[in-house]
């Protein structure tokens, strides 16, 4: 029987090496008030139309009529626009075009690191 010496050894040193992995880290920083007051995900158009006024301008309806494509409706005001799925908020955009966040403002860092594997 013939052993391959140098292979045996490679076989044998990648085997001791300690393993490592790559993953992503998620920094999530502390959230900050929203400079603006919006209306929250799930008020009705009244509750929004109570808190907030008369908008400034009621686009037409569009969608309805069958069950996966909900009615879509939205609401403008001079510092946003409230978008509603039958008659509740689903989403608030402020004019500068970003997403008002309705529990304060989020963001998030992803990097990529690596990490020794886990024994």
């Amino acid at each position: 029987m013939v052993v391959n010496l140098p292979r045996c050894l490679a076989i044998a040193t990648l085997l001791l090496l300690p393993g490592f992995a790559a993953a992503d880290v998620l920094h999530i920083p502390q959230q900050v008030s929203s400079p603006i007051s919006v209306p929250e995900r799930g008020r009705t158009m009244q509750q929004v139309e109570a808190r907030f006024g008369t908008p400034q301008a009621r686009h037409p309806q569009v969608g309805g009529g069958h069950p996966q494509r909900p009615p879509i409706t939205r609401w403008d005001y001079s510092e946003f626009s409230v978008v509603f799925e039958r008659d509740r908020v689903i989403n608030t955009v402020r004019r500068d075009g970003q997403t008002a966040p309705t529990r304060g403002q989020e963001s998030l860092e992803i990097s990529s690191e690596t990490l020794p594997a886990a024994d």
